[in-house]
């Protein structure tokens, strides 16, 4: 069976800084798990 999302899509150029979307200096997740688990 097939599933169908429907939803918003936010398309960005080339060349985007990862940096600006997950600032690092200001979270304190570090372990993937921890960072996987704030998505749900």
């Amino acid at each position: 069976m097939k599933r169908i999302i429907e939803g918003r899509a936010h398309v960005y150029g080339n060349n985007l800084d990862t940096d600006q979307i997950y600032p690092g200096q200001y979270l304190e997740l570090v372990a993937a798990e921890d960072i996987a688990r704030t998505g749900t």
